[in-house]
């Protein structure tokens, strides 16, 4: 093993741990891991099994890779991915800045006009199957959590299908606080080519939307039978998942 990646798997700067991750700094770089089968956790419901943990990460650096090589959109330099005694490692550039959600509404109007632009750049991606750069399927989380899938094979169908990012909350746009530019998109875990037609990763709404529904903890199933309007107004006037349910379908 070389000294770049000595350093890179070195329990040295790890500042977060969760059921699924390690996440480290070291200098001008940002390492996360999945977990070793080793490091799995009991919680309320026993033992936590992470689903797709390096198909994710793998997933992640050909994304990053990808957007790279093929747009001017913002994303972290991807510096080394790879395996190591049961864990998969991924470093990249760490992006100096704040989330987009710790700004004041009217400096987030001026950050989403730049994430409109750059949405349209990924969406002008195109593929006739659905899945990342290296061919792996990543459904969005949601869907990952409520099932016990693990291998994906969906039917094209002969369409053509855009690049989404699938993640995109306010929480994964690092922005400069002085300048408001941002600095860069990260968390491409689960970015692929994905169905011309879900407006919640096609849009800025659905980024707000997202990341009014991440504030409140969840995303109730029921919420399905709302338009994308009705939810984002829903949410901005601090209705909850419950009061929303009880509305009935809108």
């Amino acid at each position: 093993m070389d000294e770049m990646r000595r350093k890179i798997v070195s329990d040295e700067g790890c500042f977060a741990s969760t059921f699924e991750r390690q996440y480290y700094r070291k200098g001008d770089m940002f390492v996360k891991r999945c977990l070793r089968k080793s490091e799995y956790r009991t919680g309320y419901r026993g033992l936590y099994i992470p689903k797709l943990g390096m198909e994710r990460l793998r997933n992640e650096a050909a994304s990053l890779l990808f957007v790279q090589e093929s747009t001017n959109v913002p994303v972290p330099r991807l510096y080394d991915h790879f395996d190591h005694d049961g864990a998969y490692y991924i470093a990249m550039e760490y992006i100096e800045g704040v989330c987009m959600s710790s700004l004041a509404e009217d400096q987030k109007e001026a950050v989403a006009k730049q994430i409109e632009i750059y949405l349209s750049t990924l969406h002008n991606l195109k593929s006739t199957k659905i899945g990342g750069p290296a061919g792996i399927i990543v459904p969005p989380y949601r869907i990952v959590e409520k099932t016990e899938d693990q291998t994906w094979n969906l039917p094209t169908e002969g369409r053509l299908y855009s690049f989404c990012h699938m993640d995109l909350s306010q929480h994964n746009v690092i922005v400069d606080p002085e300048t408001l530019k941002i600095n860069a998109i990260i968390d491409m875990e689960y970015s692929q080519a994905f169905g011309p037609n879900n407006l919640i990763y096609l849009s800025t709404e659905g980024l707000v939307l997202r990341s009014l529904a991440i504030a409140k903890l969840t995303i109730h199933s029921s919420y399905s039978n709302f338009s994308l309007s009705v939810l984002i107004t829903l949410l901005s006037r601090n209705y909850t998942a419950k009061d929303i349910v009880s509305l009935g379908p809108q």
